[in-house]
């Protein structure tokens, strides 16, 4: 309730900072020669090398082991989804599907006249981050309220990333520009004022904040990484070379895995602070942290476009195990918001989604409405507690 009510107020204190420009916005057979059958021309010889294939034949007939097939991993229900997913199509239409009910509860969220690039979902899942053409905005789900946070933006080239990301405690925004990136933080104690930060930077293709947004990781389409920290002014503090993905913890370091192998926890104040959880003789791709503190990712003995299987860690005393022994394929998926589930889009160019139980392997899929692209949660349901039991 206390996490609700500092991510609303924090919500609430952003928007306050934008007072105006509303914008709504798949043997044969064997016997004796019959009586009178001429037989000059068969030897004992050959009589002997045809029974003794005949027998060879059978033998190996009779010790034959057959190759059983494969046997596929029990179907599973999408639903409930974990919480409210939010995905944008080929249409450039984001679209809110429901966590309960089916595919035909889903509906468009965004304008048909809007030609999303990428969006972000604001903690709290009643608001959304969007790039669109020439401009940045945030606007309410229920499509009654919406700001422009930036305008007269270069419009992008046809596929260039355009990534936006909203900070976990709903006060800061961070968007890509041609040029690099922007940063929008709200002064505090002088009302409606803001500021907004301008970096250069190569072309990016996410953009992370660390829970308690005062660090930022920006990642480059060469698979670089960097930190930048978000204070009283943004400071590129940290390159961490190229990765194949991160997550950061709820502690303040950063759980991310370098290009070149292994899992790593890293205070990002201090270079020093790098322990590696996983050795550097594997890779490892989707790490995660679960509602329970501990990590979830994947460990790939051959590259990571090979199928890895799941694996658990624990950030405080640095030791991980395997959870399930059935590979998965992990390019293209994401985890859902508690981490025990994949998401991605199915067959290429498909209008279907694919879920994933990364310890059975088995699948579940829905329609979309059209070509699912990205993907954003909304805020996955509190855990079920249980109370006195009244008389």
């Amino acid at each position: 309730m206390n996490r609700a009510r500092l991510i609303l107020a924090g919500t609430l204190a952003l928007l306050a900072t934008l007072a105006c420009g509303l914008l709504q916005t798949p043997s044969p057979e064997t016997g004796e020669p019959a009586e009178g059958e001429q037989q000059a021309t068969a030897t004992p010889v050959t009589l002997e090398a045809a029974s003794q294939e005949s027998e060879t034949t059978a033998e190996s007939l009779a010790t034959a082991t057959p190759v059983p097939l494969p046997t596929e991993p029990p179907l599973i229900s999408a639903w409930p989804l974990a919480a409210d997913l939010f995905y944008l199509n080929d249409a450039g239409q984001i679209w809110r599907q429901p966590l309960a009910g089916d595919d035909s509860a889903a509906a468009a969220v965004t304008r048909l006249d809007l030609q999303i690039l990428d969006f972000a979902v604001a903690p709290g899942g009643e608001w959304l981050l969007y790039r669109a053409g020439d401009h940045v905005a945030v606007t309410s789900v229920d499509g009654f309220s919406g700001q422009v946070i930036a305008s007269e933006l270069a419009t992008p080239s046809a596929g260039d990333s355009q990534p936006v990301a909203w900070s976990p405690d709903a006060t800061r925004l961070a968007y890509a520009t041609p040029e690099g990136f922007q940063v929008f933080v709200p002064v505090p104690g002088a009302g409606s004022d803001f500021a907004i930060f301008d970096a250069q930077e190569a072309p990016l293709s996410g953009l992370g904040w660390s829970y308690q947004a005062d660090w930022l990781l920006v990642w480059r389409t060469d698979g670089t990484a960097a930190l930048y920290s978000v204070d009283e002014a943004l400071s590129l503090r940290v390159e961490l070379g190229r990765i194949n993905g991160y997550a950061w913890l709820r502690d303040g370091r950063l759980s991310f895995a370098p290009a070149e192998g292994g899992l790593a926890l890293l205070q990002p104040e201090d270079l020093n602070s790098r322990v590696f959880i996983v050795p550097q003789d594997r890779f490892v791709t989707l790490p995660v942290q679960r509602l329970d503190g501990t990590l979830a990712f994947f460990v790939h003995s051959g590259n990571p476009e090979e199928p890895g299987f799941l694996h658990t860690g624990d950030p405080l005393d640095f030791s991980f195990r395997p959870e399930s022994n059935v590979p998965v394929r992990t390019e293209g998926m994401i985890w859902n918001p508690i981490g025990t589930r994949l998401l991605g889009r199915g067959e290429s160019e498909s209008a279907t989604v694919l879920i994933i139980d990364p310890l059975t392997g088995s699948r579940a899929t829905f329609d979309a409405a059209g070509v699912p692209l990205r993907f954003g949660w909304g805020d996955p349901l509190p855990l079920a507690v249980e109370g006195l039991r009244l008389p």
